[in-house]
């Protein structure tokens, strides 16, 4: 890990510990391990990093789309691909695990092989434009059942649900 990723990575968790510690006010046992007597705190610092992380690959897609208009699938308009491109849409990631070189894309099973498709093409652009790429470690894709909140739902076009 190179010290830029360091620099970030230790951004990101203090952040996170800091909102756990003083905007939800959890106690934190400064004579505790992470494991045992501190792991509310851990738990939630996780929950932070990964909902950190989904915000800052949505804001990415969403500047390459406005940037990239010509990358809206001829079966979609322009306000189609704005409304998709929310965090409820936006899929996880995990490091695979005994795989270094393996993120799991946590793919939900509502979303259609278009919406899919239409992100991979936005991170594709994002790739060869970006010196700091999404892609450094290959991706494999597990369908994950989630369902959509209802409202979230009637916004999103049909091309973007699987039927």
């Amino acid at each position: 890990m190179n010290r830029g990723k360091q620099t970030e990575l230790g951004r990101l968790f203090h952040h996170a510990y800091e909102r756990c510690v003083n905007q939800d006010n959890m106690p934190f046992n400064l004579n505790g391990s992470m494991v045992k007597d501190n792991s509310h705190v851990r738990d939630q610092i996780i929950k932070y990093c990964k909902l950190s992380s989904r915000k800052e690959k949505l804001a990415r897609r969403l500047a390459i789309y406005k940037s990239h208009p010509e990358e809206t699938p001829a079966f979609a308009t322009a306000a189609e691909c704005l409304k998709v491109l929310v965090d409820e849409c936006q899929s996880e990631e995990e490091d695979v695990p005994g795989d270094k070189t393996l993120l799991d894309r946590q793919v939900p099973t509502w979303r259609s092989k278009n919406l899919n498709d239409f992100f991979k093409r936005l991170d594709k652009v994002h790739d060869n434009e970006a010196t700091r790429k999404w892609g450094e470690k290959d991706r494999v894709d597990s369908v994950v059942v989630t369902a959509l909140h209802p409202d979230i739902e009637r916004k999103l076009p049909a091309w973007s649900k699987a039927v």
